[in-house]
């Protein structure tokens, strides 16, 4: 009876310091981390989580300096880890701007992380070494913090001053993450002189508190209206203090198809609409943003320049007229001669001379190069500015430099608008990777009237494949099996990028036999692996092992199973965000099948159509037999690209019957003898 006491009483005891340690606590102090807090070892909202914001805390607040107005952010985050998956927590990005002279600063960085050994708190602190500085690119760096050392159980925190110029650039607050937070607070403390619109998330509202008012004196330097040198003035401004807080927020968490996080994410957003008392608007516009990246050194100032490459531009010339022929020879040089390192960006860092002469670089350096070349080449191109997928979708209403981070070429041939990227070696001409399908994008070009206008980024290709085969079924239900894939589109850069990862043929065909478990290829070859803007085709002969499954008295036949295996990505019983397809979707399978002698479909499957609302897909499903062949067609198309939410319930529904149709076998038995 003791034992059971004691035992209830340590129950209670443990649950009592888990619900003290995730009471949303009113403020946050640096340094005091309590004992409950390091015990903890679950997250009761979401026992899944990896890790938890205990609190995120930031302050915007102004002052001036050197007599000019900048802008002063501070931060304190602290974040409790669980395990080890929770340990990518500990690397932090603190992003930075810099522009005409001048160059945001990160100051007063501390980092510390709190562990509990042999009942005692300890705590240890990071070091210099800890924070590295990086550049970006010509606008753009990164301070990153590492917490080297943390353990299972430990709490860090780390707090930092962000002080800016730039008081048209106030960072977003991202008050959702991909681990819950407990709380996440944001005051921003605007003198009358400015004026911010905020522009709280869609799919996460952060609840802004009662805003309050005060006052505060500046020194500030004003040039008179008639000109002349700046005077200093002292005056007393009013403040105006909003406030934001949010509590108990929940892990964001992805779905399958969907663009960036970025634009889902329950955050707020800051534009500068007007200063000096309504006297002096900010209200951008994409022409004004072109314009600052047409007269940019590192933009448009590199378009003039091709005598890197003045030898195979004139061969290009000499070789045809034709602005077709000359712009497919052009991006088949700079595509086949450039590599891409990777980097997304707007800007050419160093030129590019530097890397043609590398025959490497960033997206901006190749893409603005395939531009460079074309013009030269007597081709109308210009550069389309827009933004990748994982970055977020472009906002028209909110012209913003900070919106874009790639680059495509546009080109115009008998009004015919072509979009080129030249950053993967396994792209056909006016095809773009997947990373570019973002919508729009805007274009740069000395032309006012084109000028800042936008343009639509559509695919030009369709992600088809296409399966044909031929399977004879033995009387031991083993099966000898000629198929041939073909694939367009999309289908066709997936299938070559497979075979680069894979070079080695027996590689490759080993993943694919373990793929499908009992098969065996016994012959393999493909076509049109290098000719990069044609169809590919793969031929086998296999042999499978068994394709008939026994069930009581009682046989199964799957021909789709055998083909092609995955999974339905639409599981979840409702949608928060939009389902996005990058590209058009097309999939056809004709699979003829001779049974054994004297089998037979026990009953054929009545065909079916299906169809989504406006054309936006189609499934064609057929069981056809013939003595003793029997015929599968299956036949898919998803034309549409973007499903709302309130959409999902259809798709869903479509995609199960995919999934069913693709899983559920053919029952078959021995004909009866009359």
């Amino acid at each position: 009876m003791i034992t059971k006491l004691i035992r209830s009483y340590y129950v209670i005891l443990i649950s009592c310091v888990s619900l003290i340690a995730q009471e949303v606590p009113k403020k946050m102090s640096y340094g005091k981390v309590s004992e409950e807090m390091l015990k903890l070892k679950t997250y009761e909202k979401d026992s899944t989580a990896n890790a938890f914001v205990i609190g995120d805390v930031g302050r915007l607040y102004f002052d001036v300096k050197d007599g000019k107005w900048v802008t002063y952010f501070k931060r304190h985050t602290r974040i409790k880890v669980f395990n080890k998956e929770g340990y990518d927590q500990g690397d932090i990005s603190i992003p930075y701007y810099m522009a005409k002279n001048s160059e945001e600063k990160v100051t007063n960085i501390k980092g510390s992380i709190y562990s509990l050994e042999n009942g005692k708190i300890v705590k240890e602190k990071i070091s210099g070494d800890d924070v590295i500085k990086e550049e970006i690119d010509k606008n753009h760096g990164v301070y990153k913090i590492t917490f080297p050392n943390l353990k299972e159980g430990c709490v860090f925190e780390y707090t930092y001053v962000h002080q800016s110029e730039f008081t048209y650039n106030i960072n977003d607050w991202d008050v959702q993450r991909e681990i819950p937070v407990l709380f996440s607070s944001y005051n921003m403390e605007i003198p009358e002189y400015f004026k911010y619109q905020v522009t709280n998330s869609r799919y996460y509202t952060i609840p802004e508190l009662q805003s309050g008012r005060n006052q505060k004196t500046f020194n500030l330097r004003i040039t008179p209206p008639d000109g002349g040198r700046p005077e200093l003035h002292t005056f007393d401004e009013d403040i105006t203090v909003r406030k934001w807080r949010a509590e108990y927020v929940p892990a964001f968490k992805e779905e399958p198809f969907m663009t960036s996080p970025h634009d889902y994410l329950g955050r707020l957003e800051f534009e500068l609409l007007s200063s000096n008392y309504d006297r002096e608007f900010h209200s951008s516009s994409w022409k004004k943003v072109m314009n600052e990246l047409r007269t940019s050194v590192s933009v448009g100032g590199q378009l003039g320049r091709t005598s890197y490459m003045k030898a195979q531009l004139e061969a290009i010339k000499s070789e045809t007229e034709d602005p077709m022929q000359r712009a497919f020879l052009a991006f088949e040089l700079v595509k086949n001669r450039m590599m891409w390192d990777g980097k997304a960006t707007i800007y050419s860092k160093d030129g590019l001379k530097k890397p043609f002469l590398e025959k490497k670089g960033s997206s901006a350096d190749i893409n603005l190069m395939l531009v460079a070349a074309l013009q030269e080449l007597d081709v109308a191109a210009v550069p389309l500015f827009t933004s990748t997928r994982n970055y977020g979708k472009i906002v028209r209403s909110s012209p913003k430099m900070t919106q874009l981070n790639y680059v495509l070429a546009c080109v115009n041939i008998n009004d015919k608008i072509i979009l080129l990227d030249a950053t993967d070696k396994l792209l056909s001409f006016g095809m773009l990777p997947k990373r570019a399908l973002s919508y729009q994008g805007v274009v740069m070009s000395d032309n006012s009237h084109v000028n800042g206008e936008f343009i639509n980024i559509k695919p030009s290709n369709t992600d088809y494949e296409s399966v044909r085969s031929s399977i004879v079924i033995g009387d031991d239900f083993s099966a000898n099996a000629e198929i041939i894939y073909t694939y367009k589109g999309y289908g066709a850069y997936r299938w070559r990028k497979k075979l680069v990862k894979e070079p080695e043929e027996e590689e490759y065909l080993t993943k694919i036999e373990e793929k499908h478990s009992n098969v065996l290829i016994d012959e393999y070859s493909n076509e049109n692996k290098d000719k990069i803007n044609d169809f590919g085709k793969e031929n086998f002969k296999v042999t499978f092992e068994s394709v008939v499954e026994k069930v009581g008295d009682k046989l199964f036949y799957n021909p789709m199973q055998m083909i092609e295996k995955s999974k339905n990505p639409f599981t979840q019983e409702a949608r928060k965000y939009p389902i996005e397809f990058p590209f058009p979707i097309a999939r056809k399978f004709m699979i003829e099948t001779q049974l054994p002698k004297g089998y037979v479909v026990s009953e054929v499957p009545k065909p079916i159509i299906m169809k989504l609302p406006e054309n936006a897909g189609k499934l064609r499903y057929s069981v056809q037999q013939s003595g003793d062949k029997i015929i599968v067609i299956f036949d898919l198309k998803i034309q549409k690209q973007v499903f709302l939410p309130t959409e999902y319930g259809i798709l869903k529904s479509f995609f199960d019957k995919i999934y069913q149709f693709e899983t559920n076998p053919i029952m078959i038995s021995k004909r009866e003898v009359e």
